[in-house]
């Protein structure tokens, strides 16, 4: 719907500002949330917190009702027959049986999860790629376009492995080491997701007036990748210091850090959504945007099994190291083929 915004050529410069303030509405929850819920959980109970979520969400669903019937009548271009749907039916519910029946028989469990999640992503991108790059009603542009992609795609995971520790050794860090008392205030812990989404919102519009204003001089999508890797790995060695003195954080430095990371996710995030939109076949143009969310599912997943095989506790200078050389290497890499990937993405923008 957004990148439907931007189809005419004189609007094209400009798709990547419209994803970066669509980027402001996905995070203004991510933000409102965690101050109510944290401020229960720390102080009653998680039980309340969660209450609290769930009031939230029926909040909006029944917000969502009052409204729709003003909504437009949904158009579908391109319809499933009722032998695909019946098909795509009967595979979910196959999936959905054969789940059930290996984790009661214990063939899937905890111990497992990871690697069965990770090689299930997998095989779904790789199934998704295929479908694209053989299916005969994509043009020869369409698929040189999906193929320049695949880099582009590689790094998207690569880039949400690396930020995903900001939920594993950052949280524990902000929770036992950072100094989070402001007065007689002490901050919750919960409050650190609420500080990532507010960067997002003062920044984001920043980021779409800077995309607006060098119209067709701003770099282009490959380049935007590389630094955003680079900029989100980096980020992670201002931990450093402080871990070596064995002196606590200051929140205002720790706030700062999180600033560096979400720079590096505004360069990628919104950006990937619009790539996707960009290079969209016209028969598959929500197959794309889904596509783009299962790298985020890729890279969150591989940002798991990196915690889980490559920390050490102890040792936590030596992971925020790891992450640096994650996201300058993939950064390096996809640098040196910005040329070749500009040229086959020629005609998107």
């Amino acid at each position: 719907m957004v990148g439907a915004l931007y189809e005419q050529d004189e609007m094209r410069p400009l798709r990547d500002a419209g994803f970066s303030i669509f980027y402001i509405a996905i995070n203004i929850g991510g933000f409102l949330g965690p101050l109510l819920t944290g401020l229960l959980q720390e102080n009653i109970g998680f039980h309340y917190g969660f209450g609290a979520a769930a009031v939230g969400m029926a909040f909006g669903l029944w917000r969502y009702s009052l409204g729709r019937k003003n909504l437009p009548h949904p158009t579908v271009p391109h319809p499933l027959s009722k032998g695909q749907g019946k098909t795509a039916a009967a595979v979910g519910i196959a999936l959905i049986a054969a789940l059930a029946t290996a984790i009661k028989t214990g063939l899937v469990n905890l111990d497992n999860f990871s690697g069965i999640l990770l090689s299930t992503v997998i095989l779904a991108v790789i199934a998704y790629f295929a479908r694209l790059l053989t299916n005969p009603r994509v043009s020869s542009d369409n698929k040189r376009h999906i193929i320049a992609y695949i880099p582009l795609f590689l790094t998207i995971c690569m880039f949400w492995a690396v930020w995903f520790q900001i939920y594993t050794v950052a949280t524990v860090y902000f929770d036992e080491t950072v100094n989070r008392t402001i007065g007689s205030f002490t901050v919750p812990v919960a409050w650190k997701d609420s500080m990532q989404s507010l960067w997002v919102i003062l920044f984001s519009g920043l980021m779409a007036a800077m995309w607006t204003k060098m119209g067709r001089k701003q770099p282009k999508t490959p380049l935007k990748f590389a630094m955003a890797v680079f900029v989100t790995g980096a980020s992670f060695l201002g931990f450093i210091p402080f871990i070596s003195a064995g002196t606590p954080m200051p929140i205002a430095v720790f706030a700062l850090i999180v600033l560096a990371i979400t720079i590096g996710e505004l360069m990628i995030s919104p950006i990937a959504l619009s790539i996707s939109t960009k290079i969209a076949p016209p028969l598959f143009k929500t197959q794309m945007v889904a596509l783009n969310f299962l790298a985020f599912s890729l890279g969150f997943t591989l940002g798991g099994v990196l915690f889980e095989k490559g920390y050490q506790a102890g040792d936590e200078i030596g992971f925020y190291r790891l992450l640096f050389y994650i996201g300058a290497a993939t950064g390096f890499l996809l640098l040196l083929l910005v040329p070749k990937l500009n040229k086959m993405l020629e005609g998107t923008d």
